[in-house]
């Protein structure tokens, strides 16, 4: 990821997650995207992105995201929270 702005998309494998992270990454923002499924890992490799296997609910997983061991999410624009529990 560059020095962009970044946007982390929970539930990214869903519709309205994909739908949100395809618009914003055309918009010019570095995706990290967060998803219950390979769907969303896929969506973000397809899109330039990072993506990360893990579930909204878990702390653990929602720091992996917002500072995964690469270190390539180093600030934080956009959170899209696709899916609420």
């Amino acid at each position: 990821m560059s020095d962009r702005k970044v946007v982390i998309v929970t539930e990214g494998g869903g519709a309205m997650g994909a739908d949100a992270a395809r618009k914003l990454v055309g918009e010019g923002f570095d995706l990290a995207n967060l998803s219950s499924s390979s769907t969303g890992v896929a969506l973000a490799a397809e899109l330039g992105g990072i993506g990360v296997t893990g579930a909204n609910q878990s702390n653990d997983d929602v720091k992996g995201i917002v500072k995964p061991p690469t270190g390539r999410v180093r600030r934080t624009s956009i959170l899209v929270l696709s899916s609420l529990p």
